[in-house]
C-alpha cells in the first residue's frame, strides 16, 4: 500500500509540474523557432541567435538600405506571425524598441547611424506564442548615396553647393550643412582647418562624407566644438598635419560618431582626443571601423597616442585597425568613464591600452574585450598608471583579448585593472609592416576578433 501511494503521489507531482509548464510557455504545441533569418537588401543574411558578427565578418548596412525578417522555419504549424525591431548600441547592447516598426521590413533611417539593428518575430498558433530574435545587422553607416551639398576641388565658395555648383573648401560645406544634411566632398585633397560648430539631432545627424564613388582626403586639424552634437564624419582620408601640431580629430562634444575613415598625422602631433574638461566633455563618441596609424613625434615622447580618451563618458571604440603610434595606442586618462574598446587590432604601438588617471581623477568602469593587443614597442600591451597619493581606478575590466609579445611584457599587474581570460599568442597577421591585418590561416586570435580588417572600408 505504502509503494502505491507514493507512485500515485509521483504521478500527482509530475502532473502539476506540467501543467504549470503548459501555463508558463503557451502550451506544450505553441510554435518552436528553428532561425530566424533578418535579410539586407544587398543580400546579406543573418540567421541565428544574437550575435556581434557573422561567421567571423561584420556587415555594414548603410541609411536607406531596407532589411527584410523573413518567417523562419518553425515547429507546430504557425498560424500567424508579428514582427518588431530593436535599436541597439554598436556593442549589441542598450537595446530599445522602434516603436512604429511593426512590419516584416524597416528601413534604415540616419538616427541608426553608428547603431546595430536587429529583428523579432513572433510566432502564434492555438496553443500560443512565441518570439525569436535575430542576432545583429552589424553598426549602421551613413549613406553617400545623397548629398544634400557638394565640394569640389574645382568649385567656388560662392556658388551654391550643388553637384553642378559646388563649393570649394571643406569648411563652407561643413558650415552649410543643418540637421539630416550630408556633405559630400569630390575626390581630391582639402587642405585646411576645419571646424563642426552646429548640431544634428539624434534622428538626423550631420553627415560629411566623400562623394559616391571617390575618396576625398582632408589635410589639417579637424574640430568637432562643444557645440556640435550629433555629427557623423565617414568615408574619408584623414591627414591631421597641422601648423599647431594639435590633435586631430578633436571631440568635444556628443553622440559623435567617426566610422571607415584612414586617419593619421604622418607622425606630427597626437590623432584623436576625446574631451576636454575646459573645452568640452565628449559624451556617446563612436569610433569604428577606422584605421588609425602613425600618429605622433618620434622618437616617442610618452605624450602623443593613436585615441587619447581625456574626459568623456560612454566612448565606444570597436572594429578599428590601430597600429604604429609612437605612444599609446588607445589612452584612457585622466578621466575617461564607461568606455568601452571590443574587436581592434592595437598593434605596434609605444604601448598597447593604458588605464590611468592623475589629479585625484580616475578612469574607471572600462570594459575592454575581444581585441588584438600585440607587439608594444616601449612598456607593456595593457598597462596601468595612478600617481602617488591619487585614488586608483575602479570597475575597469580586461578580458577575452587576444595579448602577445610587450616589450615589457604583456600586462603590468595593475592595479586599477583586473584581467582575465585572455589568450597569449602570436595573433599571426598577413603583413603588419604592410598595413596588412588579415590572419593568416590557423591564428589563434581570429576566432576572439572576427575579422577585423574585413570590416574596415575606407570610402
Amino acid at each position: 500500500m505504502k509503494s502505491l501511494l507514493t507512485d500515485l503521489l509521483g504521478i500527482l507531482v509530475l502532473l502539476v509540474v506540467a501543467t504549470l509548464l503548459i501555463v508558463e510557455f503557451g502550451g506544450s504545441n505553441a510554435p518552436l523557432a528553428q532561425g530566424k533569418p533578418i535579410t539586407g537588401a544587398n543580400g546579406r543574411s543573418i540567421t541565428g541567435g544574437h550575435a556581434g558578427f557573422i561567421a567571423g565578418t561584420v556587415s555594414a548596412p548603410t541609411v536607406g538600405e531596407v532589411l527584410t525578417s523573413t518567417n523562419g522555419t518553425w515547429t507546430n504549424s504557425p498560424s500567424g506571425y508579428t514582427y518588431a525591431w530593436d535599436d541597439c548600441n554598436s556593442g549589441g547592447a542598450g537595446c530599445v524598441p522602434i516603436g512604429a516598426a511593426t512590419s516584416s521590413t524597416y528601413t534604415i533611417v540616419s538616427g541608426d547611424v553608428g547603431h546595430e539593428i536587429a529583428s523579432f518575430v513572433t510566432a502564434t498558433n492555438s496553443s500560443g506564442s512565441t518570439a525569436q530574435e535575430s542576432n545583429l545587422s552589424g553598426v549602421v553607416t551613413a549613406t553617400s548615396a545623397t548629398c544634400s551639398f557638394v565640394a569640389s576641388t574645382t568649385g567656388s565658395d560662392s556658388n551654391v553647393g550643388s553637384v553642378a555648383s559646388p563649393f570649394l573648401t571643406a569648411q563652407k560645406l561643413i558650415s552649410s550643412l543643418t540637421a539630416g544634411h550630408v556633405g559630400c566632398l569630390r575626390g581630391g585633397t582639402y587642405s585646411q582647418d576645419t571646424t563642426f560648430d552646429v548640431s544634428g539631432t539624434s534622428g538626423a545627424p550631420i553627415t560629411l562624407t566623400s562623394y559616391p564613388g571617390e575618396t576625398a582626403t582632408v589635410t589639417g586639424r579637424m574640430y568637432v566644438d562643444r557645440n556640435a552634437n550629433y555629427v557623423t564624419v565617414t568615408g574619408l582620408y584623414l591627414n591631421g598635419t597641422n601648423s599647431g601640431n594639435l590633435p586631430s580629430p578633436t571631440i568635444n562634444s556628443a553622440n559623435v560618431t567617426f566610422s571607415g575613415n584612414d586617419i593619421t598625422d604622418k607622425h606630427t602631433a597626437i590623432c584623436f582626443n576625446v574631451g576636454d574638461s575646459t573645452y568640452g566633455i565628449a559624451n556617446n563618441t563612436l569610433i569604428t571601423a577606422n584605421r588609425i596609424h602613425d600618429c605622433g613625434v618620434m622618437p616617442a615622447n610618452n605624450h602623443e597616442h593613436g585615441i587619447y580618451v581625456s574626459d568623456a563618458t560612454n566612448t565606444v571604440i570597436s572594429w578599428n585597425l590601430i597600429y604604429n603610434n609612437a605612444d599609446r595606442g588607445i589612452q584612457l586618462y585622466p578621466h575617461a568613464q564607461t568606455t568601452t574598446i571590443d574587436h581592434n587590432i592595437i598593434d605596434n604601438n609605444g604601448e598597447g591600452i593604458i588605464i590611468s588617471g592623475d589629479g585625484g581623477q580616475t578612469t574607471d568602469n572600462s570594459n575592454i574585450y575581444d581585441n588584438s593587443i600585440s607587439n608594444a614597442q616601449i612598456r607593456y600591451d595593457v598597462e596601468s598608471y595612478w600617481p602617488a597619493g591619487n585614488p586608483i581606478g575602479t570597475n575597469n575590466l580586461v578580458y577575452s583579448n587576444c595579448v602577445w609579445a610587450g616589450a615589457e611584457g604583456t600586462f603590468d599587474g595593475g592595479p586599477g585593472y583586473t584581467a582575465y581570460s585572455n589568450t597569449t599568442a602570436n595573433p599571426l597577421y598577413v603583413n603588419a609592416a604592410a598595413g596588412n591585418y588579415a590572419y593568416q590561416a590557423g591564428s589563434p586570435c581570429s576566432a576572439i576578433t572576427g575579422d577585423v580588417q574585413g570590416a574596415v572600408t575606407i570610402g
